[in-house]
């Protein structure tokens, strides 16, 4: 049944596959024991109605297609299982499957629609071991990482945000003079609209107008630079509203929702989500009140959980022990068969583009890209981080060999790039990578400088969003 679960997800692109695949595989399992839980790693999993009668009935595999759509959305699909076991019948639906396998929700009206038949509420068959499931932030609100936050000094006042007619170029000195990656965005009446971050300014100044996205070793013609230096000179001149989501739309949460549902969403790619105090009222009075002061907003990203993380580790001896094993060890890293990495002769312009091209590999847009040398030895990094600071006085510097730009934008200097191997013990790697203020890490060989992997904090959020500690009781005591 596992392996029915780890099914590559590429094969869902397939229909007839994809029917072989999950078609064989019910026979064998009462209706009782078909849900068997979710694969967390590549974000598939079954679920099971109660069935009448011994296989009849409606069950169901939650699968995306790779791509993404709003806040986790993802292609799902119905199965229905005939009285022989077999599935004799696909319905495509939409729906959060995050949400539909933790909850067993009904099917919701845009399913419906889809559908073109009224939705059945499916009875989820929780597996015993998953009912006892107690994760690493069991029990925790998201006011408690606020709270950890502002004990820490780690944003505590005033919320820095950047005007929503702020130019573009204004926009990149602000993220380099605050060292940050995103800001929020306001209104003229100091509303929150959204967030910016590095990403959403490289999308917007390297893809326009050159718009060939899907060649990714397409090197610019001198047509080519002309007409993205002519155009980007407009971008950088434009409100930094009309980029502002482009990679990545703003998430908001309340301080009062469980932990464990901010600490999901940035396992699967969000960068970062605003924090939202409710109102709450003071008196009983019915007559009207004043109108409240705004309640404070906060801007937490991955690297505020992974503080957070580490301060439990620490704070936990025995979890601090099991912590101290290797990477490799417990599993945070899965050597990739193509690591998406750019040539240090190549333009920033197409290493930059490459960031976002990165996306359509991957389950998500990347945020750095690997610098090689000729021998595919890991040289530099490249990130979003690096166009902080561009300019229309210095625009010209994207046409430059990457490393050189990157020397350039470092006072002359090539930054050595953090990397760990597989033997790494976690807490130092984690340590490591706090201490760089980075988001990844490369990992290479014992031997060598090639990339074989990387360790990100995408990763380390998924590691402790799914982490059993009842599983690990003999790793933690």
């Amino acid at each position: 049944m596992h392996g029915l679960i780890s099914q590559d997800k590429r094969m869902l692109k397939d229909w007839a596959k994809f029917l072989e695949t999950f078609g064989n595989g019910f026979p064998e399992y009462e209706a009782e024991t078909l849900f068997e839980g979710w694969d967390e790693k590549r974000q598939v999993g079954l679920f099971a109605a109660n069935f009448k009668g011994k296989h009849t009935g409606e069950g169901g595999v939650c699968a995306p297609t790779g791509k993404t759509l709003g806040d986790g959305t993802r292609y799902c699909y119905m199965l229905h299982v005939n009285n022989d076991g077999k599935v004799d019948d696909v319905k495509k639906i939409w729906n959060d499957c995050h949400a539909f396998m933790r909850l067993g929700w009904p099917l919701p009206e845009m399913a419906e629609k889809e559908a073109g038949e009224p939705a059945r509420p499916l009875a989820k068959v929780p597996h015993e071991d998953e009912a006892k499931k107690i994760t690493f932030f069991e029990g925790l609100k998201v006011a408690d990482l606020v709270e950890f936050m502002e004990r820490g000094g780690r944003k505590k006042g005033e919320l820095f945000t950047i005007p929503e007619q702020a130019t573009v170029e204004a926009a990149l000195k602000e993220l380099d003079q605050r060292n940050v990656l995103s800001m929020p965005v306001c209104t003229p009446d100091g509303k929150i609209k959204g967030i910016v971050s590095t990403l959403d300014l490289v999308v917007g100044v390297v893809f326009t107008p050159w718009s060939e996205r899907f060649d990714a070793e397409k090197e610019p013609t001198v047509e080519d630079i002309k007409a993205v230096l002519t155009s980007s000179k407009g971008v950088l001149e434009s409100p930094v509203s009309h980029l502002m989501g482009i990679n990545e739309y703003t998430r908001e949460y309340w301080e009062d929702e469980e932990l464990q549902v901010l600490a999901e969403r940035l396992s699967q790619g969000v960068h970062r989500a605003l924090i939202r105090r409710r109102a709450t009222s003071t008196t009983a009075d019915p007559k009207p009140q004043p109108k409240p002061k705004p309640e404070p907003v906060h801007l937490i990203a991955q690297s505020d959980l992974m503080r957070f993380i580490g301060s439990k580790i620490n704070a936990q001896a025995g979890l601090a022990r099991c912590m101290s094993q290797s990477i490799g060890t417990l599993g945070l890293v899965e050597k990739k068969e193509m690591m998406i990495t750019v040539r240090d002769t190549q333009t920033a312009l197409t290493a930059f583009r490459k960031l976002w091209q990165g996306g359509w590999v991957m389950d998500w847009t990347v945020s750095a890209v690997p610098v090689v040398d000729a021998q595919g030895n890991l040289v530099a990094t490249l990130s979003g981080s690096d166009m902080r600071g561009l300019t229309t006085d210095n625009l010209e510097d994207l046409m430059l060999p990457v490393a050189e730009y990157l020397k350039k934008r470092s006072g002359g200097e090539l930054r050595a790039p953090e990397k760990v191997t597989m033997d790494t013990p976690f807490k130092e790697a984690l340590e490591k990578m706090l201490w760089a203020g980075i988001h990844r890490l490369w990992v290479t060989g014992n031997k060598g400088a090639k990339v074989e992997g990387v360790l990100s904090m995408t990763d380390i959020a998924h590691r402790f969003a799914t982490f059993d500690l009842r599983r690990h009781s003999k790793q933690t005591k």
